[in-house]
């Protein structure tokens, strides 16, 4: 379908593919998620949507928070997470990593797929574009074990803006004039 909650959930699963098995991928708000290693996935902003009547150009921005395990001194720590920074550049700017491509993150159908289901059914080729991205890496005020790498990614892609017909198709038309 290609809605915005498509595009978020084949980022998670993209993220998922960068960051590996160990760590846990949640949308904002998800309950219980607090343990490192994980990833947190996000729209940052409103999204615009442009395009003649039969297609809309859709961008939208998106936040991925990356919470690495800490190491032992501070500075394990500091190459865990300068590890996770290069793994998301890579991913996103050079590519190669799972189906995704320099500037392209693979989009996937979860059409009719349930909200805790995954999907590997894909639209060759459908990616959505990567328009700009942004990345740095914190330590933490509190704790210098700690460190979060944020990556802020505007995508960009396109879907159908006409209405989807239903299964029964018209087998005939009939037209009555009246001419009185």
């Amino acid at each position: 379908m290609r809605t915005s909650y498509d595009v978020l959930r084949s980022l998670k699963r993209f993220g998922s593919v960068i960051l590996g098995d160990d760590y846990e991928i949640h949308e904002a708000g998800d309950e219980g998620a607090t343990a490192r290693p994980m990833m947190m996935v996000k729209p940052t902003a409103t999204a615009t949507i442009s395009g003649p009547r039969h297609t809309m150009e859709y961008t939208q921005p998106f936040a991925l928070y990356a919470y690495p395990e800490p190491g032992e001194t501070p500075y394990e720590s500091l190459h865990v997470a300068s590890t996770v920074e290069e793994g998301l550049i890579t991913a996103f700017r050079i590519g190669g990593i799972g189906e995704g491509h320099p500037g392209r993150v693979p989009l996937y159908d979860y059409d009719s797929v349930g909200a805790d289901e995954g999907s590997d059914a894909r639209n060759e080729p459908d990616y959505a574009r990567l328009l700009d991205f942004n990345i740095e890496r914190m330590q933490s005020v509190e704790d210098e074990l700690l460190w979060t790498v944020t990556a802020e990614v505007r995508l960009g892609w396109y879907r159908s803006a006409l209405l989807l017909s239903g299964e029964r198709t018209a087998q005939e038309v009939r037209i009555e004039i009246d001419e009185s």
